[in-house]
């Protein structure tokens, strides 16, 4: 544990560490959201140094295995390691302090993810022609689509749909084509799970289906945000088509799940 660090768990009631995070909108989003939002599925961690919040860690339990977001200086995330799952979790980390969960756990998967926004003016939008809003009834036909990733049961879509905003596309009866937001705040929407069956794709769809969530978002917040994998080129050069640009990095890592992630 770092000398001076002092570790506490912490509320949406603590108003200070709300504060502490609002300082950094975008790039606390998650936790933000899951703290005042999905308090019942969240147990969060504050470091602090003289009287200062130094970093946190949060953890979501809305799926099969926890998820861990994880950020501060080297020294309050050595100070909050211990609070994690030893196994069976996800990270999301910032880079600078990859390197501390690789010292204290066995990393099974490493991916480094960019940070992309976009805006009503710098929003390039395609046609959402076929894409249609999804209702909760669409939830198991979403199920059916992410068990290609073997995502299925990560969570009850239904809920999920009906939580924000998702647009999809179907053949017939299958739905093959999907994505929506994560969450939404006063001021920003985040954007995830977008998804094309392998079978469907190159047909345009997940740039309809993005077109059409970022758009819906856009009537209500002034910003977009989305998590992509740097190394998958064909979907960075596709939200930058659409008006997205790269304004920071994250480092998603596997802690013995054997999960992807689905972002």
């Amino acid at each position: 544990m770092g000398i001076g660090v002092e570790v506490s768990m912490v509320t949406a009631r603590r108003r200070d560490f709300i504060d502490y995070l609002a300082s950094d909108r975008l790039g606390n989003a998650f936790a933000l959201y899951d703290l005042q939002e999905e308090a019942d599925r969240v147990r969060c961690w504050a470091a602090s140094k003289e009287n200062s919040f130094v970093g946190y860690l949060l953890l979501w339990y809305g799926m099969m295995s926890p998820h861990a977001i994880l950020r501060g200086s080297r020294e309050a995330v050595y100070s909050l390691l211990p609070e994690a799952p030893k196994d069976g979790c996800t990270f999301l980390v910032d880079p600078v302090c990859s390197g501390c969960v690789e010292d204290t756990r066995e990393v099974t998967a490493r991916l480094m993810m960019d940070l992309m926004v976009a805006t009503e003016e710098s929003a390039r939008l395609v046609t959402d022609q076929g894409v249609r809003r999804l209702t909760v009834e669409d939830g198991a036909s979403m199920t059916l689509l992410y068990d290609e990733l073997g995502r299925g049961g990560d969570r009850d879509f239904g809920a999920w749909i009906e939580r924000g905003i998702a647009f999809g596309v179907y053949d017939g009866e299958r739905l093959v084509s999907v994505g929506g937001t994560h969450l939404q705040s006063e001021d920003l929407c985040f954007i995830g799970g977008v998804y094309t069956a392998s079978d469907h794709r190159r047909r345009g769809y997940a740039a309809r289906v993005t077109s059409a969530v970022t758009k819906k978002a856009l009537e209500q917040v002034p910003t977009v945000s989305l998590l992509v994998v740097s190394a998958n080129r064909a979907a960075i050069r596709l939200y930058r088509k659409l008006g997205y640009r790269k304004v920071s990095e994250w480092v998603w890592m596997d802690v013995g799940t054997g999960r992807n992630p689905l972002m």
